[in-house]
């Protein structure tokens, strides 16, 4: 239950990053009719602090849950983004808005009533050299998509790479030493695959739009690393509650996919500017 919880807490965090972002890019634009300044913006520096902060719960809560309940629990920061967007910035959610934000509800309590016992998370040594290949490759592609200008493939792409910080997360089990964190393969893919995402998802908002950006990387981001943990981190599901946990988790990537094409998702990732998304490098909730 306390995972469950620090899982909540960080999708709170990254929906708040994101208004705290967005007002920092207002302010910039503001005062300097460009985005160029928003690194001096506190509200922005803040957001990210609140990114990272969000990341490192989630990585805490993946070590105690299944991962397909924390990646579930995680999109539901864009529902968070929403619904702050409209409190704080006056936007009006439309009718499919609120029914999505009622089906991410639904389904966080799908997913938290079926997640079982976590897996044992114990891989072989012949799974690191494949865990390079991987990051080799959702790089390639990352790089192939961006010399296509294919913003959608690229945010694919950084879902990828964060679920795979997030699969690492769930199954290093270092000595909890300074030195034994150095030498554990695991924790320096958490690393290699987190920077890789921020840079990937950066990149796809350079070119793309913020919604199917977002909603690309979320699907990828939920149900790859979901089944990667059930068939080999031997994440389980209650008894009997099978057909839940894939509703939950289908309803939870579902309505993920229309928050983030939601006006008021759009109009805070834009940061008041309706030409262009907005850039963020390294923050994850433009991922959230």
């Amino acid at each position: 239950m306390i995972a469950f919880l620090l899982a909540g807490l960080a999708a709170v965090l990254y929906g708040v990053a994101a208004i705290l972002q967005a007002v920092g890019a207002r302010r910039a634009v503001a005062a300097t009719g460009g985005t160029a300044g928003v690194v001096r913006q506190w509200t922005y520096l803040m957001g990210l602090g609140l990114d990272l902060c969000g990341w490192l719960l989630s990585l805490v809560a993946s070590r105690r849950l299944p991962l397909f309940a924390v990646q579930a629990v995680l999109a539901s920061s864009v529902a968070v983004t929403v619904i702050l967007a409209a409190l704080v910035f006056g936007v009006r959610l439309a009718g499919r808005d609120r029914a999505a934000v009622a089906g991410v509800t639904l389904a966080l309590v799908l997913v938290g009533l079926s997640a079982g016992a976590k897996g044992a998370g114990v891989v072989n040594e012949g799974a690191e050299p494949a865990l390079v290949a991987i990051l080799l490759l959702v790089a390639a592609g990352g790089w192939l998509a961006r010399s296509r200008e294919c913003p959608v493939v690229i945010g694919a792409s950084a879902g990828l790479a964060f679920g795979g910080a997030a699969w690492c997360a769930r199954a290093a089990h270092p000595p909890l030493t300074v030195g034994g964190l150095l030498v554990d393969h695991l924790v320096w893919g958490v690393v290699a695959f987190g920077l890789l995402g921020i840079v990937l998802h950066a990149q796809a908002l350079s070119i793309g739009d913020v919604g199917p950006v977002t909603a690309a990387m979320w699907v990828t981001e939920v149900v790859v690393p979901a089944v990667a943990g059930v068939l080999v981190l031997g994440d389980q599901v209650r008894s009997g509650w099978h057909a839940p946990a894939l509703v939950g988790v289908a309803l939870a990537t579902a309505a993920t996919v229309v928050l983030a094409r939601s006006p008021a998702r759009l109009h805070t990732a834009r940061g008041g500017r309706p030409s262009r998304p907005l850039n963020r490098p390294g923050s994850r909730v433009g991922h959230g």
